[in-house]
This record gives structure tokens, sequence and C-alpha cells, in this order.
């Protein structure tokens, strides 16, 4: 719960601060994740933040913490994002840091 509660922390400003990476811009699948997240309409949010609330998802899944649990805190601890964009922003983390887990493969037990 500990962990959960740091990757809450981590993302708590996903929908609403603003980009701070001026001297420091991500890059590589740090900045392909970031333009992901904009596409999704998820901007205004810290990347440095998001790409790190993102790295602390793969490992809440791996530890076996269930998706839904995950969903419901992105949702509690950031106001103005809906359980879609939480939907969203797993999806695009999953896919970009957690990439075992978007066909279901390697799922660990609940």
């Amino acid at each position: 719960m500990k962990r959960l509660l740091m990757l809450t922390s981590a993302a708590a400003m996903i929908g609403m601060a603003a980009p701070a990476y001026a001297d420091n811009p991500p890059s590589g699948a740090d900045a392909d994740f970031i333009s992901q997240l904009n596409a999704a309409g998820l901007t205004n949010q810290d990347p440095k933040k998001a790409i790190d609330a993102a790295k602390d998802m793969c490992s809440l899944l791996d530890s076996g913490t269930p998706k839904a649990d995950i969903q419901t805190n992105l949702v509690s601890r950031n106001p103005g994002l809906t359980a879609q964009g939480a939907s969203q922003f797993m999806t695009l983390a999953e896919g970009k840091y957690c990439s075992k887990y978007v066909a279901g493969q390697g799922q660990p037990p609940k």
C-alpha cells in the first residue's frame, strides 16, 4: 500500500501542472510517452512526474497490485483526472514501460 501511495503522490499533478522541462526535456522512450499522453488529451502534466508515475505503475503491477486499485488512486489524487483519463494513462504507460502486461501476458497472481 505504501508503494501505491508513492505512485499516486508522484502522479499528483498529471492533469494539472504546467510542463517544467525546458532545461532538461525528456528523450527517447520518455519523450515518446509524453507525446502519447499529449495526443490522448492528457496535457499540461509535469513530464517527470508522469514518467515516474508510469514506471512506478509497472512495479506495482509486478508486485500484484490490481489495476483497479491503481486507477482508483490515480483518480482520487489527481483532481480533474477522470476514470477514462486514468485508464488512458495506464494503457499508455503499460505500452511504453511494462509491455508484458499489454496483452495480459505475465500477469502476476492476484
